[in-house]
């Protein structure tokens, strides 16, 4: 998979702006069946859109989807 370039990522988050997430991860961070979750909307949809909610820091929120990044093949269009 390649990396997406800034101006595809930014086109990527205005088509996601109206979508209602998909998965929303919370508290207890990426368990198994989160990332389940991930690969069956990523195998059933084009792209989806994650909520991470209950994390005030950033560095949590990019921890988070450093994990679901490796584990899903998948880019982040932050």
């Amino acid at each position: 998979m390649s990396n997406l370039y800034g101006f595809q990522k930014k086109y990527l988050r205005g088509i996601a702006h109206n979508l209602k997430p998909v998965i929303i991860n919370g508290q207890k961070g990426v368990t198994d069946s989160v990332i389940k979750s991930i690969k069956d909307a990523r195998d059933t949809q084009e792209r989806i859109k994650l909520k991470i909610s209950d994390l005030k820091e950033k560095k949590q929120k990019e921890e988070i989807l450093n994990v679901i990044i490796e584990k899903n093949i998948c880019e982040v269009a932050v």
